[in-house]
C-alpha cells in the first residue's frame, strides 16, 4: 500500500490537475475534502472527457468535482489480501483506495 499520495480537492481546476497527473506520470489520484476524507477519484480519462467537452462546447475550465468519479470501491487497512485480489479481478479499476472507518484516506493499492 502506498501511503504518500498526490491528492486533489474538489475545488481544484481539472486542467491543472491533469497537468499534475501527466508530470507525475500517474493515471489518476484520490480526491479528498479538508479532513482528508475520500470524496472521489480523478482519472486521466475523466480529464480527457472534460477537456473534450470544454473545447467542443467552448466551456470554461471545469472543477475536479464536476468530473471526478464518486461511485467508489474502497477497502480498509485490515481487508484481507484475497478479498483485495478479488476486487481487482471482478471490477474494472486500477486503483483501490484504503480508508479508515471514518472515511479518511490512509493509502492506495494499485
Amino acid at each position: 500500500m502506498v501511503v504518500h499520495l498526490r491528492t486533489f480537492y474538489p475545488s481544484d481546476r481539472v486542467f491543472l490537475a491533469i497537468q499534475v497527473l501527466i508530470k507525475l506520470e500517474i493515471s489518476g489520484a484520490p480526491v479528498v475534502d479538508d479532513q482528508r476524507r475520500l470524496v472521489g477519484m480523478l482519472s486521466e480519462q475523466d480529464g480527457i472527457q472534460a477537456l473534450k467537452r470544454a473545447v467542443h462546447a467552448r466551456l470554461p475550465p471545469a472543477l475536479v468535482r464536476d468530473v471526478m468519479s464518486t461511485d467508489l470501491i474502497t477497502v480498509h487497512e485490515d481487508t484481507h489480501l484475497m478479498q483485495i485480489a478479488d476486487i481487482f479481478l471482478h471490477h474494472s479499476i486500477r486503483r483501490l483506495p484504503v480508508v479508515s472507518t471514518s472515511g479518511v484516506l490512509v493509502g492506495q493499492i494499485s
